[in-house]
């Protein structure tokens, strides 16, 4: 079972990679990008020894114009580097969310409740 982790701000997604299939989880890689929306985007990933890979380090500038096109960097990323071999390997997303008004102050899970 794979899981991805994300977490959006103003300007930059951050991103984790877990195999869940044994406990504790095993994470599989990490990564950011800074700056959506400016001239010049920051691109990191970090990918840990996984099974014939060895740890891998991507730091490079890239225009991202919007968070779609963020999200798709991230899945490009995961995907070229062998961090997956299909987005179909992953089993759930969780997504952060920092701000839950007054409502909500420690973590939820997403229901038709939650959403109202």
């Amino acid at each position: 079972m794979i899981i991805l982790i994300l977490n959006s701000g103003s300007s930059s997604l951050k991103f984790q990679l877990f195999n869940a299939t044994h406990q504790p989880l095993n994470l599989i890689a990490h990564g950011l990008i800074e700056r959506i929306g400016s001239k010049s985007s920051t691109i990191k990933l970090n990918r840990l020894a996984q099974n014939k890979h060895k740890p891998l380090k991507v730091n490079q500038q890239q225009i991202i114009s919007t968070h779609q096109e963020a999200l798709e960097t991230c899945f490009e990323l995961l995907l070229k580097n062998n961090c997956l071999n299909t987005l179909i390997e992953i089993s759930a997303i969780g997504h952060r969310v920092v701000h839950g008004g007054h409502d909500f102050h420690q973590a939820v899970l997403i229901n038709p409740q939650v959403i109202r």
